[in-house]
């Protein structure tokens, strides 16, 4: 089955979202984001916690029968995130989301989900692009495989790391991050579900990885001051299992800064770049 492209452009949304201090503590422990400041009575919320406030439409997307998707197929390809403020506990946030586009890469089917999420006021706080990969929908092909994305970021930097951070991946760590997010989806959480997809078994979502990887940036660049970080992206190389060792390392370039994240093997499983202030 093959995207409809006649839902270009489509909405979802508006979803509303109160925050409180619980869910932002609930993110950072799942994401094993050491900063106090997420743990404050009135915290501020870690970047990438800005997914939470929106997963509901994605979710919404996922299962409309009109996009015509299969969900069991669908993995995590990139996500592009601008930061013009930190969400903070007790706001009251409105996003709105729609699909952006929808292109062909080999036997894939690519579709982006583009969201903002706005405070009661108005102003602007998070724009996200979540770029979703349709593994083997594309027409006249048909495979199972796993999606493995190949980029420019595998090459050797010329220079020492900036930041590094390590952490192992706790074996339940798919299960605290789909408690803390919303984001369930059974190639996560679902052994014999992953192996039918295709996929080598539970792998970690992306945006946990995403957000650990950040971590590296916030605590190397920002000075453990979240608030400098203006923007984000990442690209998810391969898929990643819990019990794994995962390392970040952060290179600072002319205008920004840009970083790889290794799991088994010491393969590249992810790459971004990101810019502060």
């Amino acid at each position: 089955m093959t995207i409809n492209l006649a839902c270009l452009d489509k909405s979802y949304g508006p979803i509303t979202t109160k925050i409180d201090a619980s869910s932002i503590e609930a993110y950072a422990d799942a994401t094993m984001d050491p900063l106090a400041i997420y743990r404050w009575d009135e915290p501020v919320a870690p970047p990438v916690f800005g997914i939470v406030p929106i997963w509901p439409g994605v979710q919404a997307a996922l299962a409309d029968e009109e996009l015509g998707i299969d969900v069991g197929r669908v993995v995590h390809g990139e996500q592009r995130m601008t930061f013009h403020r930190l969400i903070r506990a007790g706001d009251e946030l409105r996003s709105v989301g729609r699909i952006a586009s929808v292109y062909e890469k080999g036997p894939n089917e690519i579709f982006v989900l583009s969201f903002e999420t706005r405070d009661s006021g108005g102003s602007l706080v998070t724009a996200q692009d979540v770029v979703c990969v349709s593994r083997g929908t594309a027409p006249g092909h048909g495979s199972s495989r796993p999606v493995v994305t190949k980029d420019g970021s595998n090459r050797q930097e010329s220079t020492e790391p900036l930041a590094m951070r390590t952490v192992i991946l706790p074996d339940d760590i798919t299960f605290r991050y789909a408690k803390a997010s919303g984001d369930d989806n059974r190639i996560h959480i679902d052994e014999d579900f992953a192996h039918r997809m295709g996929l080598p078994g539970i792998i970690v979502q992306g945006m946990c990885l995403f957000a650990i990887a950040v971590q590296a940036v916030v605590g190397g660049p920002c000075r453990d001051d979240p608030s400098r970080l203006k923007s984000a992206s990442v690209r998810f190389v391969r898929p990643v299992p819990a019990g794994s060792a995962f390392e970040v390392a952060v290179f600072e370039l002319p205008e920004q800064f840009r970083y790889q994240g290794r799991g088994p093997g010491s393969e590249i499983v992810l790459s971004g770049s990101a810019q502060t202030t």
